[in-house]
């Protein structure tokens, strides 16, 4: 490596070292979800609960009411278990299991149940004090349909304790878009 690339990486290091911001893993997220799945458009929320059970493990219990327009409608709740430990000082990896209980009805089908679970690997990266990027893979399957895809999101705090954050995740059946608030507890 020259001597120039050597410079260059510890004037990354040093800066990374010098703004070095804490993630809150304590919080209350509640996003509009915009879905695009083999031509059939959904539309709905979720609310999520995330408390912190140590410095590294995090809990977190979620709702979500999502409806598509021939009348489906698929409504949950989901319990899930994160760990998240830091890589450099502006970034962490973080990791979660999550199980969910579903349920769909419609006017001319009728209602089905699934337990569903999904697993997710990601980075989450602080741009600035009131910045953050995260990127994500995740694998599901909920009614016996296997999902793997790709996921990335931002958020940007609008004062101390309320954040605006929005997402985008592509996977094998289509793409999610969401916008919503966070608030930090």
């Amino acid at each position: 490596m020259s001597h120039i690339r050597h410079l260059g990486l510890m004037l990354a290091m040093a800066t990374s070292a010098a703004h070095s911001y804490d993630f809150n893993y304590h919080s209350i997220e509640l996003d509009y979800l915009n879905t695009q799945v083999e031509e059939v458009a959904s539309t709905g929320f979720a609310l999520k609960n995330t408390q912190r059970l140590n410095d590294t493990m995090t809990y977190s219990l979620g709702l979500s009411d999502v409806s598509d327009e021939n009348q489906l409608k698929t409504s949950g709740y989901s319990l899930g278990l994160g760990y998240h430990m830091p890589i450099t000082t502006l970034t962490d990896m973080v990791m979660g299991m999550t199980v969910s209980r579903l349920q769909t009805s419609g006017a001319n089908i009728p209602s089905d149940t699934d337990t569903g679970r999904a697993i997710e690997f990601g980075l989450r990266h602080q741009l600035s004090r009131k910045v953050e990027f995260d990127f994500s893979v995740v694998s599901s399957m909920e009614f016996g349909q296997s999902n793997t895809g790709l996921g990335m999101g931002f958020l940007s705090k609008v004062n101390q304790d309320v954040s605006v954050r929005g997402g985008y995740q592509k996977n094998e059946h289509g793409d999610t878009f969401s916008i919503g608030l966070r608030l930090d507890l």
